[in-house]
């Protein structure tokens, strides 16, 4: 069954125009999926009948005021964040770790953002939110949901330079994982008794990707996307530097 997408946004039309199966382009937003530019366009949408909503800017949704207008859909939300896409995320093993250090190089208007998006990645290895403990300066150390230690810097660049996230974490392996230099692609690389891997690197790019789990969403799969973002602006709140309430 084709589902009917209105995309305003040029990458998400070829997206749609690459799914011929399972999407096909409309104008009206009743019933269909609909991409929308930001946070406070979902409002909109919903109340046009939209049966999934795909926010394009996941950067400005991260902030307090961006996942209270979130968590007030009442359809399922796909939030693109290109540091962090679901895929790459399938790459990461399930493994016991002990340690995880953080380390985020972003100019002042992308900090709170790319923290955000680091909070995640550590949420997804660690296999549940974290919990601030204390931090300074940039400097934050937080509580994984098993109570493992995470270690957080925050450095700023240059405006106009891209964001650099850089997660480490330690245990019975160790997974290092690069985001946020090149779009939409994250270096993962996984050591073990056996060496080092490196996870493939997705082919699909973030529009595409993002529009394939909203359709999945509108077949009846669960997208968590809201609550995990609330999550992350949370864990990144506490660290000097990076509050946004914009």
């Amino acid at each position: 069954m084709n589902v009917p997408v209105c995309a305003p946004d040029a990458a998400f039309r070829i997206a749609v125009a690459e799914l011929p199966t399972s999407a096909t382009p409309t104008r009206d937003e009743r019933g269909a999926v609909v991409v929308v530019r930001s946070v406070d366009d979902v409002a909109g949408a919903v109340a046009r009948g939209a049966s999934a909503i795909v926010v394009a800017d996941g950067a400005r949704a991260a902030s307090a005021r961006g996942t209270d207008l979130l968590a007030a859909s009442t359809v399922p939300l796909v939030i693109s964040r290109p540091r962090l896409r679901r895929d790459d995320e399938d790459a990461l093993v399930t493994a016991a770790f002990s340690y995880v250090s953080i380390d985020v190089a972003a100019a002042c208007a992308e900090r709170a953002d790319a923290a955000a998006d680091a909070m995640g990645w550590a949420r997804e290895l660690l296999g549940g939110p974290l919990a601030p403990r204390a931090g300074a300066g940039g400097l934050a150390l937080l509580d994984g949901p098993r109570g493992e230690a995470v270690a957080v810097r925050i450095s700023e660049t240059a405006p106009g330079r891209a964001a650099a996230l850089r997660i480490e974490a330690v245990g019975e392996v160790r997974v290092r994982i690069d985001a946020g230099e090149a779009r939409g692609a994250a270096r993962i690389a996984i050591t073990d008794a056996a060496g080092t891997r490196i996870a493939p690197t997705p082919w699909e790019s973030p529009e595409r990707h993002a529009l394939r789990r909203a359709l999945a969403a509108v077949a009846g799969e669960r997208i968590t996307d809201a609550a995990d973002l609330a999550a992350d602006v949370r864990a990144a709140a506490g660290i000097s530097g990076t509050d946004n309430e914009a």
